[in-house]
């Protein structure tokens, strides 16, 4: 049960309300894309310390206007989740951080321009700053 003011909403009538607007697929999928990211990044080894933790949890706290520990356990009681699942959050964004970290150092400009997609990027890129130079 999620309560919104004096509104109460159960966890059916969310995720009926999800999937009759089509909003639970892209959600599903990017909880698959974080999920597959995170498993293997602690495959290979990556790890979250106590301080990149803290400090990214601050980060949240600071862009979410959650000044004082109420302002945070309000913020977390509002959105109907625990302590527990913000911080499993806020860390699997950061594991998925290392993991393109290193992804990024090992991709080459070959691999990179092999795709249409990203040289079509490029190129659009390109354009935009000598048009940028050139104004």
């Amino acid at each position: 049960m999620i309560k919104i003011k004096d509104l109460e909403f159960t966890q059916n009538e969310i995720f009926d309300y999800l999937k009759i607007t089509d909003k639970l697929k892209p959600a599903l999928a990017n909880l698959f894309q974080r999920k597959v990211a995170a498993d293997n990044a602690k495959k290979m080894g990556m790890e979250v310390t106590d301080q990149e933790l803290q400090g990214a949890f601050d980060s949240f706290r600071a862009a979410h206007g959650l000044n004082k520990a109420e302002d945070t356990e309000a913020w977390i009681k509002s959105k109907g989740v625990t302590l527990e699942a913000l911080e499993n959050h806020i860390e699997t964004s950061i594991i998925i951080e290392h993991l393109k970290d290193k992804l990024e150092k090992e991709i080459t400009m070959d691999a990179l321009l092999s795709h249409d997609d990203t040289k079509n990027m490029v190129r659009e890129m390109a354009f935009q700053i000598w048009l940028n130079g050139n104004m």
